[in-house]
């Protein structure tokens, strides 16, 4: 069996394609509609799970412009094809954002900056409260 994953996962740099020659189940990602309440990680959330949370909180209502926009650019920072191409495969969120953040705090882009932290803070107050994410594969 071969897997192939988007060049971008294994190295946006290097167009090359990764293969496995094990045979492997179909990996397939199910959470209850109805159960217990689940915490949220963003250092290991699939592009899934993480459409699925943001659309909660969307979609609640309760959330004032800051709140959209760290919503906004937490979907988008992550690429589009992996929401299609990998739903169910982990990414570590937080660190793609860090490494936002570390990149416009060194070249001294500080409104951008100060944004990233704001988002980081966001995202830890986030993972720590109890959240239930409804998700069907």
């Amino acid at each position: 069996m071969q897997v192939t994953l988007p060049a971008s996962i294994t190295n946006p740099r290097n167009a090359s394609v990764v293969t496995r020659k094990e045979a492997a189940a179909p990996v397939s990602v199910v959470q209850p509609t109805v159960g217990p309440t689940k915490g949220l990680d963003l250092s290991h959330i699939t592009p899934r799970s993480l459409h699925a949370y943001i659309d909660e909180r969307v979609m609640s209502g309760e959330i004032d412009d800051t709140e959209m926009l760290y919503c906004s650019s937490l979907f988008c920072s992550i690429p589009d094809e992996w929401y299609s191409e990998c739903p169910d495969m982990p990414v570590d969120v937080t660190s793609r954002v860090k490494s936002f953040a570390d990149f416009t705090r060194a070249h001294g882009l500080t409104s951008d900056t100060t944004f990233y932290e704001g988002m980081l803070a966001w995202m830890k107050m986030s993972e720590e409260k109890s959240v239930h994410i409804s998700v069907v594969a």
